[in-house]
């Protein structure tokens, strides 16, 4: 039978009764919480007991400061004189529990100033989740911008911007959250009341959600990487693994920075260095994964001869080392690139889900804004719109279902024969 047992279980400041409720629940069942390092909670195996606890927010202490500072041991003295058991301590939080179930009195009276440490503990731990959602809101933009349809014909891409958009969605659903709970409890402090929580049920429910997120980032990312049909796979398996071991490091890292063991002026020089320690590894990792593709790039050239439109078809002679080609492919969308010198360029982006499609159109006329392509007038199927430069040597060639860039510099006498024969090798449906 095991006597230590460890849940994630994460939670805001101003959800501090709902933890209470956990650990209450917990002690029913019986486990007594014996630690707390942000996200899990480490308990120990007792008898089933009915306690009733307190996890409470000192804004008297820094986070800086030592487990057992001085302020600490005073405040826990004040609170074991009320008839509270200190039981530990997280940052600001400590917990406290009596066997007097029916206990009312409360750690702190003033709810004034209960408020402002609630308020105040909750802004600090959203602000560094909300600067990460700034920072991966950054990078989708820069992204669509400059790769939208590597990051549309990638598994990895497409999973990469759902937990990123989900993440975000997250930040900004709990800071909504956060200010609604503020307005409501300044309001019920006004009117002489007690401070309203979340519930356990509501944050049970939240945590549902947050642990399905972390089970897709920790086995789904890697196992995409693996799998993944795209590139090498070398480079695939070594980055999988590279990416469990930056979260080993990561975790790690953290661990350091939440020590509460030592002195202020220690942890403050724990807390610079595992900051600079955790920049640099992820910087390492993503230099490396970097380094990595591009030294096995040659390898990737060629790695497909499907292409139904070549310069053969033109008259012209194909040699192989003249050929670079290959082909992305995602849940999404499909891409096709086939590069021969200085005669024909083309990549062609297909995809069943007309949003895709439209979002790449965009991307691409703006990409190519700089060449003036302006709609023209084909004898082709009239859902293929065709967008071509003065020189007609740029295309932007759209279908339901498929979007082709083209950029050609062979010698074509009639314009209208040779989107002909684009639109029924790449374009048509067979």
């Amino acid at each position: 039978m095991r006597n230590k047992k460890t849940t994630l279980f994460i939670y805001s400041p101003y959800e501090c009764s709902a933890v209470e409720e956990y650990l209450e629940i917990m002690a029913e069942k019986g486990w007594m919480i014996e630690s707390l390092r942000k996200p899990f909670f480490k308990f120990k195996r007792i008898e089933p007991r009915r306690l009733k606890f307190s996890v409470d927010i000192f804004e008297g202490i820094s986070t800086l400061d030592p487990r057992n500072s001085e302020k600490a041991l005073d405040y826990r003295e004040y609170c074991e004189a009320a008839g509270w058991e200190y039981v530990c301590q997280q940052d600001k939080i400590q917990v406290f529990y009596t066997e007097d179930y029916d206990k009312t009195i409360d750690i702190k009276t003033d709810n004034n100033e209960k408020f402002k440490a609630i308020v105040k503990s909750s802004l600090s731990g959203l602000s560094n989740t909300l600067f990460i959602a700034i920072l991966a809101i950054l990078n989708i933009c820069i992204q669509a911008f400059f790769n939208f349809d590597g990051m549309l014909t990638s598994n990895i891409g497409v999973l990469a911007v759902i937990l990123t958009i989900a993440f975000i969605i997250y930040n900004f659903i709990s800071l909504a959250s956060l200010s609604k709970w503020a307005i409501k409890t300044k309001r019920v402090l006004e009117d002489g009341r007690y401070i309203e929580y979340n519930t356990y049920k509501q944050l049970k429910t939240k945590n549902f959600f947050i642990k399905l997120y972390a089970i897709l980032i920790g086995l789904g990312v890697p196992l995409f990487m693996i799998f993944e049909k795209n590139g090498d796979k070398t480079v695939n398996v070594v980055t999988a693994i590279a990416f469990i071991v930056v979260i080993i490091l990561l975790r790690g890292v953290q661990y350091i920075k939440d020590n509460e063991r030592f002195s202020k002026s220690t942890n403050v020089v724990l807390r610079i260095g595992a900051g600079a320690l955790t920049v640099v590894i992820t910087l390492a990792f993503f230099v490396g994964l970097v380094v990595l593709v591009i030294s096995r790039l040659d390898e990737q050239k060629n790695i497909t001869e499907d292409f139904k439109l070549r310069i053969s078809d033109f008259g012209y002679e194909e040699y192989d080392d003249r050929l670079i080609s290959y082909t992305n492919s995602s849940i999404v969308a499909e891409n096709l690139k086939y590069n021969y010198g200085d005669l024909l360029d083309y990549t062609v982006f297909h995809s069943n889900y007309r949003l895709a499609i439209k979002s790449h159109e965009v991307w691409l006329k703006n990409k190519l804004k700089k060449f003036d392509l302006e709609l023209m007038d084909t004898s082709l199927p009239k859902e293929v719109k065709v967008y071509g430069n003065e020189g007609r040597t740029r295309y932007i060639i759209s279908s339901d279902n498929r979007v082709l860039e083209l950029y050609n510099r062979m010698k074509t006498d009639d314009e209208g024969e040779f989107l002909d024969i684009v639109y029924e090798k790449l374009l048509k449906e067979n």
